[in-house]
């Protein structure tokens, strides 16, 4: 049975827990593993609350190899050994993506697992085109082992906005930045159950502001101003650790700029399943489905880029619903132990074939630009191939270099290169 499962467990059910002795960590504190189970020393063993907090750690996504031994204490009830590894939580973050439209990069570093009680900073830096872009941010999704989740950050960001014609020649471009400083801090249940409040300062500016954005109620709303922002996310997820095999869904929400009478709400549902087939391959497919009610150009969905359609740049589309598809075959190449120099565990190493379509609405607020149209262009379809490389010991480590073609529209080609990048 999967570690996680309830019937792994069900015979111990109703015993009064002795121990709880944790093994095999170096970087994570004993405390902070315990918080996070399903059980507590002195109570009963409830085989479901068990199982949800060995998810939980799976979750956290620094910890693995996660193996469970309960031996029989007679009258004073059952001992229980936990054995698992931490993974190295302090990784660089390195992507950069290149197609007909500009060019993008951004590195730093992050660590999971800061002082060993799973709190998260990160720094990076980088540009979109010709602008810069950081993001400076910390937070905790388990604090003091309560239901508390909070995180603070400052960060830029840039856009490039392309119009298009009914034949799908570029026109024009805007582009915008965004920087903001804010704050959130909400409840979670587990970590795809949460719900809370976001709260900051933001700041977008026109930084290209060609004729086409002749029509202000569609401009970007410029200068400083207080955001609220309610959000709830809702999941569940049993994929394992390289994302090889399982299922995830989550449904996520926000309100913007509450108080205004027209406010901007979004909400997004994604779907992750993967499975093994035979002994080498996976299969990896990826569903999102977005709807959002923008007043402005900064509201508006967008389709294209490393996150959704590759091959395009980011914003090749706007609209405010959206749906993407994503799939993918990976081939198992070889699959070595990494311990000659440094124990970082194992490399999988997999050649990748994939496809990406992504179909947009753009509604008429969106569409008339002055006296340009929005172009008629509702649909983005590409494939590639690529090579994912997957370092168990690195916390959420995925090397990968895909090369996209478009296919639909054919706008040529692409390459994206990440480091620290899920599919």
């Amino acid at each position: 049975a999967h570690p996680a499962s309830p019937t792994s467990f069900t015979n111990w059910k109703g015993r009064k827990i002795r121990t709880i002795q944790v093994l095999g960590v170096e970087r994570t504190a004993d405390k902070a593993i315990k918080g996070l189970l399903g059980g507590i020393e002195g109570l009963p063993f409830d085989p479901k609350e068990w199982s949800r907090g060995i998810r939980s750690l799976y979750n956290t996504r620094v910890l693995y190899g996660i193996e469970t031994k309960i031996e029989d204490a007679g009258e004073e009830g059952i001992d229980i050994q936990l054995r698992l590894k931490d993974r190295w939580s302090l990784i660089p973050i390195f992507d950069a993506a290149g197609t007909t439209g500009g060019g993008y990069f951004r590195l730093g570093l992050t660590d999971l697992n800061l002082g060993g009680y799973f709190t998260e900073v990160s720094a990076t830096m980088g540009m979109l085109n010709r602008y810069l872009i950081f993001d400076f941010w910390g937070g905790h999704q388990f604090f003091l082992n309560t239901p508390l989740i909070f995180n603070v950050g400052v960060n830029r960001s840039a856009y490039s906005t392309a119009f298009y014609d009914r034949n799908g020649t570029k026109i024009d471009s805007v582009d915008w930045a965004r920087t903001r400083a804010s704050f959130f801090f909400g409840l979670r249940h587990d970590l795809l159950v949460r719900a809370g409040l976001a709260a900051g300062l933001y700041q977008d500016a026109v930084l290209l502001s060609p004729s086409v954005l002749s029509s202000d109620k569609i401009r970007p709303q410029e200068g400083l101003r207080l955001v609220f922002e309610p959000r709830l996310t809702v999941g569940w997820s049993n994929l394992t650790d390289a994302q090889e095999e399982g299922l995830e869904w989550r449904l996520s929400g926000q309100l913007g700029d509450v108080g205004l009478a027209s406010m901007f709400t979004s909400i997004t549902a994604t779907v992750k399943m993967a499975a093994i087939i035979g002994t080498r391959n996976n299969l990896a497919l990826r569903s999102r489905m977005s709807w959002a009610s923008p007043r402005r150009l900064n509201e508006a969905l967008s389709l294209g880029g490393l996150d959704s359609v590759r091959g395009y740049p980011g914003s090749r589309l706007l609209g405010r619903s959206e749906l993407t598809l994503n799939g993918e075959w990976r081939f198992m190449a070889f699959h070595i132990p990494m311990n000659f120099l440094i124990d970082l565990d194992r490399l999988a190493v997999q050649f990748v074939g994939f496809t990406d379509l992504g179909l947009m609405e753009s509604p008429d607020s969106l569409r008339e630009l002055g006296d340009i149209r929005y172009a008629e262009i509702y649909g983005l379809w590409s494939a590639g191939l690529g090579i994912r490389l997957n370092i168990l010991r690195l916390a959420g480590s995925v090397l990968r270099l895909d090369f996209a073609h478009t296919l639909v529209p054919l706008e040529g080609w692409a390459f994206i290169f990440g480091f620290n990048q899920f599919f």
